[in-house]
């Protein structure tokens, strides 16, 4: 009897958990994937990889009744989920850079249209939307380069592993890496990676790009090497998983497939492709002035810059130690690399400060042409200030010295002692 009973919860259960997820059983035909990512001052779904790459809140498409998968990857601005409220579907959250999350669901047997938003907070409703339409016969069909046609989301016979791992590394060089590089454009903050699988090892690159800062610590040659040449600024580390350094070795192998093969051929008295063009500022350094010190309120909400940073002469104490003095980030940087700074902000500190509340384009050319501006200081105005702090330290020291000097023999008197001498306590 006890057995029995045994067996029929354990059936019981079975049936319970089948019932709650029906959708989620059966091997996918068609995958998505999806990273989070910002548009226009909003927060989206950006496409990745197959024909909906770089699509912003792209739209899905399926047979009716098939089985698919949608992959979710945090882009960094926050925590997010992807739901399908008509069929009750919905993904765990993702909190962390580059974490990811599938779901496998079947889609309804009729044909239509349905919605999917990330639920977390407000972000629906600030742009975060897609859809996904159920087209039987009719789905929309993709012309590859080759001229065959394939449903969205699939590719004739086997997949292409490789344009994928490529696909997958672009978004991921665009969204962590394009700030501070560029592939063929010039140097930024660091080098161009315009030939870098050629120019260096692929182990090599595989464990600078999954840890920079151990491979600098262990005195490597080349690391070093380009520390001194890049105004000794070091590269950060991202936190890459084994994953994207993959798909980032392999869209930087794809591109050099195509680009060292027929480089570029330069003419004389013409810009090389590697020259950076300094564009003249428009900015107001007076008004970058107040944007820094927080006299000027930034637009979408952000923290002041001198909570964080401080600029010789600015403030008593120069401003916050949180983040690099800031005094000569335009030589350090260049101006083009500075301002790819200014907008895409790549530091992982400022990235959690400034999750949407990015700069806006007027306040980066203000910031930009502030920076400049305090670049050009050769003297160090901080001096008056620091003799001030020192010499007000002094001038409590020196009080509280002669204080003591005056109460501390007092002190050293017993009760009965200072009734004898004083005649009072």
């Amino acid at each position: 009897m006890k057995l029995l009973r045994l067996f029929v919860f354990a059936f019981l259960i079975g049936w319970l958990m089948a019932a709650c997820t029906p959708m989620q059983a059966g091997v996918s035909t068609r995958n998505y994937m999806l990273t989070t990512g910002f548009k226009d001052g909003n927060l989206v779904f950006l496409g990745v990889g197959g024909d909906i790459n770089g699509m912003v809140n792209p739209t899905l498409y399926a047979n009716p009744g098939e089985i698919i998968t949608v992959t979710l990857i945090n882009g960094g601005e926050g925590i997010h989920d992807i739901y399908f409220p008509k069929l009750k579907v919905r993904s765990k959250r993702v909190s962390e850079r580059g974490e990811s999350v599938s779901i496998t669901f079947r889609v309804p047997d009729q044909e239509g249209v349905l919605e999917y938003h990330d639920s977390v907070a407000n972000h629906s409703e600030i742009g975060m939307v897609g859809s996904l339409q159920i087209f039987g016969s009719a789905v929309r069909q993709a012309v590859n380069p080759n001229g065959t046609t394939d449903t969205p989301g699939q590719t004739s016979g086997q997949p292409d592993t490789q344009g994928q791992i490529a696909s997958e590394g672009k978004t991921i060089f665009d969204t962590k890496c394009a700030a501070c590089h560029t592939i063929g454009g010039g140097k930024l903050v660091g080098p161009d990676l315009k030939g870098v699988t050629v120019s260096r090892d692929i182990t090599w690159l595989t464990n600078w790009l999954k840890a920079p800062d151990k491979v600098l610590a262990s005195g490597d040659p080349i690391a070093t090497e380009l520390l001194k040449e890049f105004n000794n600024i070091p590269m950060p580390n991202l936190g890459l998983s084994d994953a994207e350094v993959s798909s980032l070795v392999g869209y930087f192998q794809s591109v050099d497939g195509a680009s060292v093969a027929a480089p570029a051929q330069e003419t004389s008295g013409s810009a090389s492709a590697t020259e950076t063009i300094t564009q003249p500022l428009t900015g107001d350094p007076a008004y970058g002035k107040k944007l820094f010190t927080g006299e000027v309120a930034l637009v979408n909400g952000g923290t002041h810059c001198m909570a964080c940073h401080s600029v010789e002469g600015v403030g008593v104490l120069d401003g916050g130690a949180l983040g690099p003095n800031l005094t000569h980030v335009y030589s350090r940087y260049g101006q083009s690399g500075l301002a790819a700074s200014l907008e895409s902000l790549p530091f992982p500190t400022m990235q959690g400060v400034f999750a949407g509340m990015p700069l806006t384009s007027s306040e980066q050319v203000d910031l930009l042409a502030y920076f400049a501006s305090v670049d050009l200081e050769t003297e160090t105005p901080n001096q008056q200030n620091f003799w001030l702090v020192l010499g007000s330290g002094s001038a409590l020291a020196s009080v509280w010295f002669i204080g003591m000097l005056f109460f501390w023999p007092r002190q050293r008197l017993s009760l009965s002692q200072r009734l004898r001498k004083y005649g009072k306590l």
